[in-house]
């Protein structure tokens, strides 16, 4: 029997389900992480740490691998190690928890504020994982914390396809349609290819590895896609190759502080989010990543040779004002 959920609502079921997952992989027992310190080739300490342990901050025996007896400094590190999970453990779960809740709600901005502890909740699962990594102490995760950061994965992708459906669609525009992840990414490694030229060039033009030089590259990269985007061929020449060009919600050329701030904001979602806001483009009808969202923009390309459009649908605004070139 089909399903009469909606997107959102299909959407809105994986981010409960993620966060719930996420909480109950701290009860599983192959939710483990190992520390161990070898003092010597016949001695060594070694303690298995569950989620639920790092919850509690027990201090849980050390158990010795060899048939030698461990060293007093040996158990003293990985009990530190262990209890150093503690604090990012109780953190993880009452992110998980409390997006869990925000995430039941209908209101669009609870949506935006459950994105925003699903993003903080993928770092703190793997802080949690870093925050064991004391001194000379070995850590080797098991499946269960891998799960974990999975969950936060799925909740924070599903998260904010929920945020995404509660907001306005861009209109169509007349002759094109939305261009999909694939030939985005196609279009950025072509870009990326062409800046690596770039940089190369800049590097044997000025010799060294001097402040200069490195100046010119990170100007270079940063207005790389503003200038461009902004210009009347409204795309980058990896885009343009491909047909793409960035447009605003209503159709037309954005401008040079909306192309920078779409630009900041690709950065910053790629670092934040781990890339997982670029995904968002896979999942919505007009296929808009994270950084088009908070920048007001659509990446569209062309669907066939189409004539241009007539003049009065020019004028009522619903197709750009400036042609491609």
């Amino acid at each position: 029997m089909a399903s009469n959920r909606t997107p959102e609502q299909a959407a809105s079921v994986a981010t409960s389900g993620s966060f719930a997952v996420l909480l109950i992989c701290f009860a599983l027992p192959f939710f483990t992480i190992s520390l161990s310190t070898c003092e010597g080739p016949d001695r060594s300490s070694t303690v298995a740490v569950t989620g639920l342990d790092m919850l509690r901050g027990d201090q849980l025996p050390v158990q010795n691998l060899t048939s030698s007896p461990s060293s007093a400094y040996g158990d003293r590190e990985v009990q530190e190690a262990a209890a150093n999970g503690h604090a990012p453990a109780v953190t993880a779960a009452l992110l998980a928890a409390l997006a869990l809740l925000t995430g039941l709600l209908r209101s669009s901005a609870a949506a935006r504020i459950t994105v925003g502890l699903a993003v903080v909740e993928v770092w703190a699962v793997i802080v949690l994982g870093l925050a064991v990594q004391t001194g000379s102490v070995d850590v080797s995760a098991r499946s269960g914390y891998w799960l974990a950061i999975l969950a936060a994965v799925a909740a924070t992708l599903a998260a904010l396809v929920v945020a995404y459906k509660r907001r306005d669609r861009v209109p169509d525009v007349a002759g094109r349609r939305a261009a999909g992840f694939w030939i985005r990414a196609l279009a950025w490694t072509i870009d990326a290819a062409i800046l690596g030229c770039a940089v190369v060039l800049v590097s044997v033009a000025v010799p060294g590895t001097n402040g200069l030089m490195w100046l010119v590259v990170a100007g270079l990269v940063l207005a790389y896609r503003p200038a461009f985007e902004a210009s009347p061929y409204q795309a980058t020449p990896g885009a343009r190759l491909l047909g793409l060009w960035v447009i605003t919600p209503d159709g037309g050329r954005i401008g040079v502080g909306r192309a920078a701030l779409r630009s900041t904001c690709e950065i910053l979602s790629l670092v934040l989010t781990l890339g997982i806001g670029h995904l968002l483009c896979v999942f919505t009808p007009d296929r808009r990543a994270l950084h088009d969202v908070l920048a007001g923009t659509a990446v569209t390309r062309r669907a066939s040779a189409v004539a241009p459009a007539p003049a009065a649908d020019r004028a009522q605004g619903t197709v750009p004002a400036v042609e491609l070139p």
